[in-house]
């Protein structure tokens, strides 16, 4: 242990004697001697620090807590980058060129944003399998992997300050281009292998459109029209570097930091840079095929299985609610200890009712009477109050049904209705639907009560144990109690508490 030590503090005397100034007056003389220095400190840390029993994990962390940063800071060289640089390009059709600003983004990732760096090579091996199938799919350079990092770090919940979601940031409108779903219930940008598909496709059309990878990378940041006013106002130039400053401040400094992430994730252990050891939830979990409409709360309370992994596992499903029909298949993530039990139980789960949906039937029953789901389609002109008119049924009522959080609703919009059968047919309007079952006179659940002269709603809860005024108020419908029309039928509860 102690002749390690030695070893390594001699070494790092030698590394930071060739940084002093005289050194630095000498480089191009000391240039290979730098390299052999560095190289001879990597052998020794790979194959002592990893390799050797006698170096335990607290002596390597307080090692690494005192001298990893001026390690990683003598490591970052010229010589040492310009020929991993010419290595990298060597292997790929992207110009990745080395420069003094490239060297800053280097530096970036490398100090100041170690961290960050170090949790995504933590993700990077659960994702960049996966990525790559689908860039060789579409004969693409596999280093376009990186763009992800620079867009999202690997975290698929991502969404920026202007809407870009995902692990490949899409704004809503390229999305749909690329056919993702991005709607009420389903946001495909946040789907792993749908969203890396169509960055695939996106990537393949800006590079048809410029035969030249970093203006493609540009337009993927900063969108076509941006690019080709930045050629324009360069004279014409189809080269990123010199277009650069007539592009957004953003896409400037986007595309050199595409470059050095090829480097610093490449080379990140030579610069003593370790993945974040975190488990990704993603590692457990495996897709199960669902063809019926169905929340995440059906599935986690069958399975028992908290709501909260489910949602952080399915972050394109954005009410918890899976959409399905057998002509609208999704796959769903659940934790691969689940799977063998979803599959058989999963006929189950869907006949499944929550125990939030049985109390929401309850209090609908009460409030309306017997009800059944429905669909409603908004079309044109239509409101939130002509929609709760039509069905006979509150605005407050169909704003819960839907997570609405205001009145605004769109052409096109599906919203889930509970009315009775025949309302959501249009056999009957509200009204006479309410008059059928009133004038039916029998319901296990209810007795009716026939307004008569005189009547007001404090009297009649007198007339019937444990019921209110404002059970009353509710399981009826009424609004004004003032206003109690003669010979109508009211319905009370037999159970009212």
């Amino acid at each position: 242990m102690r002749n390690i030590k030695i070893i390594v503090l001699l070494l790092i005397f030698l590394d930071a004697a060739n940084f002093s100034p005289l050194a630095a007056a000498k480089k191009d003389s000391i240039s290979t001697k730098q390299d052999s220095v560095i190289d001879k400190w990597e052998s020794m840390v790979n194959e002592n620090f990893h390799a050797t029993n006698d170096i335990t994990d607290d002596t390597l962390t307080d090692y690494k807590d005192s001298n990893i940063d001026s390690l990683v800071e003598n490591s970052i060289h010229d010589s040492v980058l310009s020929r991993k640089f010419d290595s990298l390009n060597a292997i790929t059709p992207i110009a990745l060129t080395y420069n003094e600003e490239i060297k800053k983004y280097v530096q970036l990732y490398l100090m100041d944003r170690k961290e960050l760096t170090s949790g995504v090579l933590g993700r990077k091996e659960f994702y960049f399998d996966k990525f790559e199938q689908e860039l060789d799919k579409y004969n693409l350079p596999l280093e376009l992997k990186y763009l992800s990092i620079i867009e999202s770090a690997l975290k698929q919940e991502a969404r920026s300050w202007a809407g870009a979601s995902g692990l490949w940031q899409f704004m809503v409108g390229t999305a749909r281009m690329y056919d993702l779903d991005v709607g009420m219930y389903v946001d495909e940008r946040y789907d792993m292998y749908k969203a890396t598909e169509a960055a695939c496709q996106h990537l393949s059309d800006l590079y048809e459109r410029y035969d030249d990878w970093l203006l493609a990378l540009a337009a993927y940041n900063a969108g076509i029209g941006n690019v080709n006013r930045a050629i324009r106002s360069s004279g014409g130039k189809m080269d990123f570097w010199k277009i650069k400053p007539f592009l957004p401040r953003e896409t400037q400094a986007y595309v050199p930091s595409f470059i050095a992430v090829n480097y610093v994730f490449k080379f990140a252990h030579k610069h003593h840079i370790k993945p974040e050891l975190t488990k990704h939830h993603f590692l457990d979990a495996d897709t199960v095929v669902v063809n019926n409409k169905i929340r995440f709360k059906q599935i986690a309370e069958v399975l028992d299985i908290e709501e909260e992994k489910i949602r952080k596992l399915n972050p394109g499903f954005r009410k918890g609610i899976v959409p399905a029909s057998e002509k609208n298949k999704y796959n769903v993530y659940l934790p691969k200890e689940k799977i063998n039990d979803f599959i058989a139980a999963e006929d189950t789960i869907y006949d499944y009712k929550t125990k939030a949906e049985r109390r929401r039937e309850k209090r609908l029953q009460e409030k309306y009477g017997p009800v059944v789901q429905g669909e409603h389609m908004v079309k044109k002109g239509q409101s939130l109050g002509y929609i709760a008119n039509r069905y006979g049924c509150e605005m407050s009522d169909i704003k819960k049904w839907n997570d609405l959080n205001s009145d605004l609703i769109y052409p096109g919009q599906k919203l889930v209705i509970y009315a009775a059968e025949n309302v959501l047919k249009g056999k009957m309007k509200p009204n006479q639907q309410k008059e059928k079952v009133l004038n039916s006179g029998h319901n296990d659940n209810y007795v009716y009560h026939t307004i008569r002269k005189g009547d007001t709603l404090s009297e009649i809860a007198e007339q019937y144990p444990r019921v209110s005024v404002r059970k009353i108020k509710r399981l009826n419908n009424i609004s004004n109690s003032r206003r109690l029309q003669l010979g109508k039928k009211i319905r009370i509860s037999k159970n009212a508490g």
